[in-house]
Order: C-alpha cells, then structure tokens, then sequence
C-alpha cells in the first residue's frame, strides 16, 4: 500500500474545515508548509516580518495560492478567522500576537508536531535527535546506519522539513528528526519512539531568559514516551540522573569516562562488552564523534542491527560539511573547517582535532555566550587566536589568551591565519558564533573558508 495516500487522507480530515495562518512563511520550513497545504486544498494564509518579490512569487505559483499574504508586524488583525497557528522555528513563541492567539483560544503548533500528529500510530517509528551539538552529525549518521536495514528518511532541523517528506512515507518505515530547541517547545504535542538528548550548554541565550529555559525545552524529546520506546543517555552528562528520570523508555547507556552500554577504553569502542571499532579505523576525527558514534550504534542496536552491521556502516560513512571537516594540507599546514561550530562547547570539542600548533578562528555573530570557558581549553594546543566580526572584541575581552588579534572581515581574519601559520600547525575555522553579520549561513561561511583555502594555495 502507497502510505502517503493514508496520510494525506488523514490530514485532510484534520484539517479541511479550518484556516490555517502559517507564521515565518517566508522561511524553508514556511514555504514548505505552504505547499503542502496547498497541495492538500486546505485554506491558509501566510504571515512574515519580511515578504520580498521571490516570496511572493513563490506563494502566488501555487496551484491553491494562500488567501492572504501579511508581511512587516505580525498582530492580532492577521489571525481574525484563523483556526490554527503553524509557526517556523525562528517565530518565538513569546511574540506578543502568539500570546493573544492563545489566549483566544487557537491552537499554535509547530511544524514537527502538526506532521508528528498527522503518522501518530500509523506505523512509521519517528527518532528524535537533540542536543546543543552534535545532533547534525549524530541524525546523519543513525540514519545512514538505519538505511542498510530500513526505507529511512532524515528529516526536520537537518535537510528537509518534516512536513515535506509526508508524501512518501510508508509504514515500517523509520524517520531520523534533527530537534532543535525550538522544534521541541511543544514536544508534548508528540510522541518519539527512540530520543537522545546529546549534550546540554549555553546556547541561543539570545531566545531564553536562562539556560534552565532552554534546557527544559530540549528535555521534551523525553515526555510522551513510554515502555517500548528508547531513550539514549550519555553517562557523562550533568543532567544524566534527571533525563533517566524523565523518560519510562528503555534505557541504553554510553560513556567515554566508564562501563555503559557502548564505552570507550583505550582507543577502543566497547560494544555489548566487546571490543567493537578501534578509534584509528574510524574516518570521524575527535572524542566528539566517538559519543555520536555510540549514540547512532544504540539506536541500530534497539532496531535489530547486528553489531558487524552497524560497524560496517559506521566505517563507511565520511561525516558531514563544516563539521570538522579537512579543507586541505597546503605547506604542511592543515586546515579545518568547523564553521557549524556556533557555541563554546562545540569549539572546546573542536580543540581536540588536534594537538598543537592550532592558530583558531572565533568569530561572527552574537548569542551572548561565555567564552571565558573557553581559557582551560588553550594551553598547550593554540599558539594563536584570531577573533573577528561582529563579536570579535567581546570574545577577545573575555578570552586570556596573549597571543590574539582582532579584525572584523572574515577574509581579513582567514588572511591573518594564513600568515600566523608554519608547516605542522593546524588553522582551525570553530567560530563558536552564529554567521549572520557577514553569511546568511553557516554553510555558506565554510564554504567562503574552502574558497579561500584553496586560492591561498594557488
């Protein structure tokens, strides 16, 4: 049976009667939700501080166009005859017209609870990833280990959103959910068959009034499970106790510190109480990328993967662009590009790529992190620091380190590591900071350090 069918059907009859304001439209997540909708014949309307010409368009192509598009201040006039709220990520929950719709009764959903609801016992097992860092690496992978075995899709905060892979979802199939913070806001709208919660650290300050905040949001990945489900802690978590306490998931254990369920001892990966991968076999560099490893591997493990058959899996697979990724040897120099690196935890995790001679680049936009955490993290490994952008004096004020410069321009920064380096030094791009004040992504400030790797070099 084609299960899209079912599920359109079921969306259909959720929906059909009522209007529908998509908030953030003008968003990957919000285009998305748009066609869909229009796809399904549901009535909607779009809502976004900024709709420019491409926008427009786009939402005028539609084969079933939304019947009004607001754009600049979104107020309680945009949802008069609204019967549900769809919110992109970025749309904080806070914003004093999603209080009043609340207020007056309309539901507001996010885009993963909405397609979460819409497969809810059909079928299909949904895997929730989160955590302050590592969850991109972590969903790719459990999903590339899933796909030797299963029709496996990856969805959510990584790739596609979730509402766009609806269509082609069958039963028995698995869904791999990259969950930021913000996707899980109203996680108790659903319910997540396997859940991991990496790693919690200071992160998106700059959206929660504290870090007890945005750790309670991350925490929702647990709350709807129940006995046949599987929740993945790391032992050496500080919250590790309480997560075990907040989910009734089966448990399954790892731990670079001691005996777990999957650990890591001397080099080597311990798996079911044997030596499973050595860390030299393993293409991902960093203790970082053992914990994801470990993380992918519980979740094979809990869907009836042998142990030869995730490790095969494991060693094939390359990890991911901008995560720690070799931009190329040049003159004995290496360079890294960890541009996804956009907190201090994940730049601290960076640091152990290599073992000397680092000339790191911090920068870019700010989130109001700490960087002094960073201090006990450079003795011995950094010779060099170059801070840049729009944060580029802060992190230099709260970062004891001697041997730094600061420059705004990102090319000005990569030029001045270029210069600090000799051969067997490391010039490491972990920014520890959100891209916007000179990218519109991550991705594309990665890809501006490979760029710029590769002329210096020629």
């Amino acid at each position: 049976m084609f299960f899209g069918e079912n599920l359109l059907s079921r969306f259909y009859q959720l929906l059909k009667d009522e209007t529908v304001l998509i908030a953030g439209a003008n968003s990957k997540t919000g285009k998305a939700l748009a066609k869909y909708f229009s796809d399904m014949k549901i009535k909607f309307t779009v809502s976004d501080l900024k709709i420019d010409a491409a926008a427009s368009d786009f939402f005028q192509s539609l084969s079933h166009p939304p019947k009004i598009v607001y754009a600049g201040s979104q107020t309680e006039e945009q949802f008069s005859g609204v019967n549900r709220i769809v919110i992109s990520p970025g749309v904080p929950r806070s914003a004093a017209f999603l209080k009043k719709a609340c207020e007056s009764g309309i539901p507001v959903d996010s885009e993963i609870s909405l397609a979460a609801r819409i497969i809810e016992e059909e079928g299909v097992d949904l895997i929730g990833i989160t955590g302050t860092d590592g969850k991109s690496t972590t969903s790719a992978l459990t999903a590339h280990l899933l796909s030797k075995k299963y029709k496996t899709f990856l969805l959510g905060n990584f790739g596609e959103p979730f509402i766009s892979g609806l269509s082609s979802i069958k039963r028995g199939d698995k869904v791999v959910l990259e969950l930021s913070s913000y996707q899980l806001e109203d996680g108790e709208k659903y319910h997540l068959n396997a859940a991991a919660l990496l790693n919690i650290a200071p992160d998106h300050l700059n959206r929660y009034p504290g870090m007890k905040e945005y750790r309670v949001a991350k925490e929702k990945i647990f709350i709807n499970q129940n006995e046949n489900d599987l929740a993945v802690l790391n032992k050496d978590q500080e919250y590790f106790e309480r997560w075990k306490n907040l989910t009734r998931a089966k448990l399954l254990t790892l731990s670079l510190k001691g005996e777990a369920d999957i650990y890591f001892q001397d080099e080597w990966i311990y798996f079911k109480g044997k030596k499973w991968i050595s860390q030299n076999e393993i293409p991902l560099k960093g203790l970082h990328n053992i914990e994801n490893i470990m993380t992918g591997a519980a979740f094979a493990s809990f869907y009836q993967m042998t142990s030869d058959e995730i490790r095969n899996a494991v060693l094939e697979f390359k990890g991911l662009s901008h995560r720690c990724e070799s931009a190329g040897e040049k003159n004995g120099i290496h360079f890294i590009n960890d541009s996804k690196a956009t907190t201090v935890q994940a730049v601290m995790k960076a640091l152990s790529c290599a073992e000397k001679g680092i000339v790191l680049i911090l920068g870019g936009s700010d989130k109001n992190l700490d960087f002094s955490e960073l201090n006990p993290y450079f003795s011995g490994k950094v010779k060099k620091i170059i801070c840049y952008g729009e944060t580029g004096k802060k992190i230099s004020e709260m970062i004891c380190f001697e041997n730094k410069e600061i420059v705004y321009p990102f090319d000005e920064a990569v030029l001045k590591a270029f210069q600090s380096a000799v051969s067997g030094d490391t010039v490491l791009l972990s920014p520890g900071c959100a891209s916007f004040d000179q990218f519109k992504s991550f991705e594309e400030r990665g890809e501006r350090f490979k760029y710029l790797v590769k002329n210096h070099a020629e």
